[in-house]
């Protein structure tokens, strides 16, 4: 049977699971290859902060709760999001010489190094623990925000200001749909889904809107809404493009 391993024998110590538990995990884990941290979670022994926390304490790595931290655009900003989503990191504090970043992956060297060089010289990067649900949630809902800057960019070609345009769908008319603004709009949509890894895309015209929703992580999520009258254009794009 193969060696407890620190992370079970913290857990065991922190009263979480018991030697049963150890058993049946060493044991699925030597018959299905699959990670402990996946097969904990499998057989609800534990949640993933409980992981994410007593891998912080075994480590001495500090761990935060990214849902309980105010974090600002100007933080979050900083480095674009295709970088952070690539090194699954999230900056949530900043100060004159310093930057707090939770990582899903704190032991991923050349993760910080890279993220080192995206900051100023003299910067120094203080690296925190994370659970991976929360720093999906967070990159996720930051490449939804470009994607939709972008779509409202977009928009603003075709010389309708966004606020009429969410109070009064039928502005539009298809003289005005010029097929660049719609080329940036699906292109927006499809740079989205490739960045967040998102399964597919439903594109569903409603009585009064359009309704874009993506499919991330398993879980249908409305990232979108555009003019009923932009539905013909985009799915003749969609169409080009296939």
């Amino acid at each position: 049977m193969a060696a407890v391993t620190s992370l079970l024998r913290h857990l065991q110590n922190s009263g979480l699971i018991d030697d049963n538990d150890v058993s049946k995990i060493v044991l699925e884990k030597s018959r299905t290859q699959k990670p402990e941290e996946v097969i904990l979670q499998e057989l609800g022994l534990v949640t993933e902060v409980d992981i994410a926390k007593s891998k912080a304490e075994i480590f001495g790595i500090p761990f935060v709760d990214l849902g309980e931290v105010n974090i600002t655009e100007s933080v979050l900003g900083e480095v674009n999001v295709d970088s952070l989503n690539k090194y699954r990191a999230v900056p949530f504090e900043r100060g004159k010489d310093f930057v707090k970043i939770a990582m899903q992956d704190p032991f991923d060297v050349q993760a910080t190094q890279a993220l080192q060089r995206k900051y100023p010289p003299g910067t120094r990067i203080q690296v925190y623990i994370a659970t991976r649900e929360a720093i999906n949630s967070i990159l996720d809902r930051r490449v939804g925000d470009v994607m939709s800057s972008e779509v409202s960019e977009a928009l603003e070609d075709v010389d309708v200001p966004i606020t009429e345009i969410n109070e009064d769908p039928n502005l539009f008319s298809s003289s005005d749909l010029s097929s660049a603004p719609v080329a940036r709009i699906v292109n927006s949509m499809l740079q989205y889904a490739v960045t967040s890894k998102a399964s597919d895309i439903h594109i569903e015209p409603l009585e009064k809107r359009v309704r874009v929703r993506f499919r991330i992580h398993g879980v249908m999520t409305e990232r979108l809404t555009l003019p009923k009258n932009l539905a013909p254009a985009i799915v003749s794009r969609i169409k080009i493009l296939s």
